[in-house]
């Protein structure tokens, strides 16, 4: 594996990704100049993500200067994924509270994944220390967790 220094990363990110960026820019500008203008229709939610877009533009090309940051979170939206796919397929709960426990259970499961702990091994050790006659549940989470 290539191994690039953090002033190779950024001085190749200013390189390729700064031209790209500035063509974004201005094609964004440009269309919502049109649509202002009325030469151009786009959609309301098109004009809302554009006019962010723009409003944060220091925000967005700021990642080329720091070589340890992205343009994207694929990583974070590939790890929250199984939970969101969860949470649509539980989308009828008979009550409050279940919508409670489920949205408590995937938690603890979404966090035992990230530990890199199986959650199966939490559940048992948590189910266990009730058993016992534990209620001190933040503790009960911190020990088996931590």
């Amino acid at each position: 594996m290539l191994h690039r220094t953090e002033q190779d990363v950024a001085g190749a990110r200013k390189l390729t990704a700064i031209p790209v960026l500035n063509e974004l820019k201005q094609k964004a500008e440009l269309l919502l100049f049109a649509c202002e203008a009325k030469q151009e229709t786009i959609s309301a939610k098109l004009h809302q993500a554009l006019k962010y877009m723009l409003n944060n533009w220091t925000e967005l090309i700021g990642y080329v200067n720091v070589s340890n940051v992205f343009i994207d979170n694929n990583c974070c939206e590939r790890a929250v994924r199984p939970f969101t796919n969860l949470r649509k397929s539980f989308g009828g709960f008979s009550s409050e509270n279940g919508g409670h426990v489920t949205a408590t259970y995937l938690s603890i499961v979404e966090t035992c994944k990230l530990l890199k702990k199986p959650p199966l091994e939490f559940f048992r050790r948590f189910f266990s220390m009730i058993a016992e006659g534990r209620r001190d549940y933040d503790f009960m989470t911190q020990e088996i967790l931590g």
